[in-house]
């Protein structure tokens, strides 16, 4: 799921670099045990796993895409939580529905 909002920022990125990619990224860890995860253009690495989502080239780490496979991103603007908000679900989770 990608918000409105988060789709004027990839295009933003997007029109703004040389790079083809925009890759999600492993930011940090919270005390809950959450990703988080952020979005910068890059070149596609050989461990890279590629696909395309709404129009948008994404790549990411093949060893982190084994256990992240579905993503929700959000943009806000401005405020405390300025950027990509970007929630990875562990591909075990879906699978219970969780």
């Amino acid at each position: 799921n990608i918000t409105n909002s988060a789709k004027s920022k990839l295009d933003e990125l997007k029109n703004n670099s040389e790079e083809k990619y925009l890759r999600i990224k492993l930011l940090d860890f919270t005390s809950c045990g959450i990703l988080n995860f952020t979005i910068e253009p890059s070149d596609i690495k050989e461990d890279d796993e590629h696909f395309n989502i709404q129009g948008y080239d994404f790549i990411i780490a093949k060893d982190i895409y084994e256990i992240y496979t579905r993503f929700s991103m959000d943009y806000v603007p401005d405020g405390l939580y300025k950027g990509f908000i970007i929630k990875g679900y562990r591909k075990d989770w879906y699978k219970k529905g969780v």
